[in-house]
């Protein structure tokens, strides 16, 4: 059950990861032109919102199936 969902994370990951990096790369191009982007902002947030989210659930679920 553990693999199984290490496994899961792994390619959840990955795939996150190619979503969001040229979101990312196009946001630190926009940051340089422009010092205050909301709309990359917003993405940033939203992304380390993210981040701790699915790292809050995947702490609870690793706790309590515990064998």
């Amino acid at each position: 059950m553990l693999l199984f969902s290490k496994k899961i994370v792994s390619v959840f990951q990955n795939l996150r990861f190619r979503q969001v990096k040229p979101m990312l790369l196009h946001c630190k191009r926009a940051a340089f032109a422009l010092q205050n982007n909301s709309f990359c902002n917003a993405i940033l947030v939203l992304y380390v919102t993210f981040i701790v989210y699915f790292t809050n659930i995947l702490c609870v679920f690793r706790c309590t199936n515990i064998p």
